[in-house]
């Protein structure tokens, strides 16, 4: 019987810490772009995305509490020298899965609004994104 409870509690204490591990915030100095002239300096919940972010967190001050901005909220913004911009962009879909694919030649193309890594600004610039599916577009 004592066993059981031992078992049971051990479960209950995995679990609230696998849980506060994924929900620990890492917030970094940063900027959110709001419209052209408008900047604003603070923090943001940086978590070295694998795939492009759906929405970020930014606070003023580290002590305040934070809000969560869309990529139709703001244009952009910087955290840990990497850029994002906000878009309505267009995204290749189809499937990388060989089995899958069909014979048609066309792109499959869908829109969304996203946050793109900017890997080359200049006149020309160079934006990475990668979707919830893991596709990779450039």
């Amino acid at each position: 019987m004592n066993t059981n409870f031992f078992r049971i509690g051990l479960i209950i204490f995995s679990l609230l810490i696998f849980h506060k591990s994924f929900s620990q915030e890492n917030f970094l100095s940063g900027y959110i772009i709001k419209d052209d002239i408008d900047t604003i300096y603070g923090y943001i919940d940086y978590r070295d995305w694998g795939k492009n972010p759906i929405n970020i967190k930014f606070k003023r001050s580290l002590s305040s509490e934070s809000a969560t901005y869309s990529p139709l909220d703001i244009k952009g913004f910087e955290v840990n020298d990497k850029i994002y911009k906000s878009g309505i962009i267009e995204t290749e879909i189809s499937t990388l899965n060989p089995d899958k694919m069909e014979k048609d030649p066309q792109l499959k193309i869908k829109v969304d609004t996203a946050f793109v890594q900017a890997l080359f600004v200049g006149k020309k610039s160079l934006y990475f994104y990668k979707n919830r599916d893991k596709k990779e577009n450039l």
